[in-house]
């Protein structure tokens, strides 16, 4: 399996810590054949936040997207000494969701080879960690939720309660016996712009909104890693700065949009504002 090279734009160069962790992470972006390309030209533009990963992976493509050597921005606590994953879907997928056609050729046609030779180079054990265990500083695999308990740096819960570790503990140990992995590192692309995919559904919770963050648990302003992707393509949206948060300056902008667009000018986007757009 090739893999591509679409170097993010904010990484830190180095290690301090030696590798042991595999983490697994959801984009919370849709599952479509074009995802890993989509999450990887979103961190290699110049107005991309300040987080990035290792790999992208999709149904049908992996993209690299920072030097398995170099740290990357995605699990606050376990970045200096982990490789970190995103995964198209969602941490809120279902049993279902993860054992549909995509996900299954993603987890184990894609990631699981992928992982695999990620541990056979790092020496991690083909495991899935308990809270414990990653407190101690065993090495092995874990989910980006597990970072958040255990080192509460961030509040992510991705890949997920419903995601399929046994399945995919097993598809890597397969791919590690017929040696079926990928190489790391192909030569880089150029540098693209901001994203131009068109944007897909609304990816919040119905009653929740991109907006300035008013304290409570429904606004989403960029706080989140998660929420800047699509903050960012609201953004380019309505032509303010791309920098994933939702502060007072893309408030006026959308609701200069919103008027322009017959629509309740509120500053706030909810699913009827993010359809217009």
């Amino acid at each position: 399996m090739a893999i591509q090279m679409i170097q993010a734009t904010n990484y830190r160069r180095g290690r301090v810590r030696n590798v042991r962790l595999g983490i697994i992470h959801t984009m919370e972006y849709p599952e479509r054949p074009t995802s890993a390309e989509w999450c990887a030209n979103y961190f290699r533009s110049s107005k991309a936040p300040m987080a990035s990963a290792h790999y992208y992976v999709d149904a049908d493509s992996t993209i690299q997207g920072v030097n398995e050597l170099d740290t990357a921005y995605a699990a606050p606590g376990a970045n200096a000494d982990g490789i970190q994953l995103e995964h198209a879907g969602y941490a809120k997928q279902g049993t279902a969701d993860w054992a549909d056609a995509y996900s299954l050729a993603m987890l184990r046609d894609q990631s699981a080879p992928l992982m695999a030779g990620i541990c056979a180079r790092h020496d991690i054990p083909i495991r899935h960690l308990t809270d414990a265990q990653l407190r101690a500083g065993e090495a092995g695999l874990i989910g980006h939720v597990q970072a958040s308990r255990v080192y509460k740096l961030s509040s992510h819960w991705d890949p997920g309660t419903s995601f399929p570790w046994g399945d995919y503990l097993t598809w890597v140990r397969n791919a590690a016996a017929t040696r079926n992995a990928p190489a790391s590192i192909v030569k880089p692309t150029a540098p693209a712009g901001p994203p131009t995919e068109p944007r897909g559904p609304f990816p919040l919770a119905a009653g929740h909104w991109y907006g300035v963050d008013d304290g409570g648990p429904r606004s989403h302003s960029g706080k989140r890693v998660a929420d800047r992707f699509a903050i960012g393509l609201i953004q380019n949206k309505v032509k303010v700065a791309s920098d994933g948060r939702f502060g007072p300056a893309t408030a006026r902008a959308v609701r200069d949009w919103q008027k322009a667009h017959g629509l309740t000018p509120d500053s706030m986007v909810g699913s009827i504002t993010w359809a217009a757009m």
